[in-house]
């Protein structure tokens, strides 16, 4: 049997003490070599470490990267989110991998659709909460449950579909709801505010795309519906010259503008990097906006919890 290490901390433990700051943080892909180094200056209030498997990989189950990956993280001092699909059966393969999750010091789970599709039907739903029901009739309250929610409305057909499914789920033992990226800020306020009036009181964490170039923001459409790029940045005619430079510039100017605005607002918790882009880029954007500024320190809460 494996040593447990040291458990995590949940999410709403860390939220509970953090007051006005917030939290940042960033997706690492286990399939990916990280550069720890640099993960250290970027200093992330938590990782999540994103499920990418197959199915016969479950016969190891202490050999899944996701596995292998989050416990390095927390056996180098890092609180860990660990993404694992809702379409885990409710049975004891799905408890054994929960059992060595727990063993490695992990106290947070991340359910999301595989793929990272939006769900749409009630059927795809009831799985979602089985799993949820399973976790907390095998684990109590051990775990924090995170799911996912969708800022652009359209994910669902219509934002009212969206918050009696998530007000579902939340009844059923989530604790924290990690949203999919948008590209405007004011799309995360008004999520967050219509789920207050939905009664969803579970705190809300911003999941955020940063961009390295234009193109890469362009391509965004066939994420979210109804964006008006030329209003999200003014791009010159490549054909005038150094078109490559200035899309980079482009791209980055916008990642900074969206991180800048959810920071600044009161009804952020936390913003939420996902790992489309390099470890470097996020660091010199957070270095350029002061991110710092406004994160809770880390190293302080944990010693109160």
């Amino acid at each position: 049997m494996l040593r447990t290490l040291r458990p995590n901390e949940k999410l709403t433990q860390i939220i509970d003490k953090i007051g006005n700051k917030k939290l940042i943080s960033i997706e690492i892909n286990p399939h990916k070599p990280i550069d720890f180094h640099l993960l250290q200056r970027i200093n992330p209030s938590f990782c999540t470490v994103k499920w990418i498997t197959k199915l016969q990989d479950f016969s190891q189950p202490k050999l899944l990267n996701s596995v292998i990956m989050s416990k390095e993280l927390v056996t180098k001092g890092y609180t860990v989110l660990v993404q694992i699909p809702d379409s885990l059966c409710a049975d004891q393969n799905t408890k054994l991998i929960l059992e060595i999750f727990k063993e490695n010091g992990i106290r947070n789970l991340y359910i999301k659709r595989d793929g990272g599709s939006p769900i749409k039907t009630n059927a795809e739903y009831t799985g979602s909460k089985n799993l949820i029901r399973f976790i907390r009739d095998e684990f109590g309250e051990y775990f924090d449950i995170i799911i996912v929610g969708f800022p652009d409305e359209h994910c669902y057909g219509s934002i009212e579909n969206q918050m009696l499914l998530l007000r579902q789920k939340v009844t059923a033992g989530v604790n924290v709801i990690l949203t999919r990226g948008s590209v405007y800020p004011e799309k995360y306020f008004m999520f967050k505010k219509i789920c207050v009036q939905y009664a969803i009181d579970v705190p809300i964490i911003f999941g955020i795309c940063m961009f390295s170039s234009w193109k890469q923001l362009h391509g965004t459409k066939k994420q979210f519906s109804g964006i008006d790029h030329q209003e999200i940045v003014d791009v010159k005619d490549p054909l005038e010259g150094k078109w490559q430079l200035q899309m980079i510039e482009n791209g980055r100017a916008w990642s900074k503008h969206m991180f800048e605005n959810l920071l600044k607002n009161e009804l952020t918790v936390g913003v939420h990097i996902f790992s489309r882009v390099s470890l470097e880029l996020v660091r010199n954007i957070l270095t350029e906006i002061k991110a710092h500024n406004h994160q809770a320190n880390m190293r302080k809460l944990i010693k109160n919890i």
